[in-house]
């Protein structure tokens, strides 16, 4: 939740030497709503495809940033809001001890 997010030209200097390459944001959220165990939310941003030379490294670097920010508030808004209809459970883990005394 710490903003602004620092973000290096790392990756896109590793995209432009690629060539081809698809760059997906992905962000991760792990909370306790109602159990003692965490529950993990994953949400996946629109790919960019880049099979071309990159506009400025310093400006494109700045356009991920803002992009993945996006997401993971994106997915802050869905999860404190309790907007998870949308979300697939993948699997399970060990059930909370809190289940024991229902």
């Amino acid at each position: 939740d710490k903003r602004p997010l620092v973000f290096y030209s790392g990756i896109t200097r590793l995209a432009q030497k690629t060539g081809r390459v698809n760059l997906l944001p992905v962000a991760f959220r792990y909370e306790f709503i109602t159990e003692q165990r965490p529950e993990v939310f994953i949400s996946l941003g629109t790919p960019d495809i880049i099979d071309e030379g990159l506009p400025g490294i310093k400006d494109y670097t700045e356009y991920l940033n803002g992009k993945l920010t996006s997401e993971l508030d994106g997915l802050q808004r869905d999860v404190t809001e309790k907007n998870t209809n949308d979300f697939k459970v993948i699997f399970h883990g060990k059930e909370s001890r809190n289940r024991t005394f229902d």
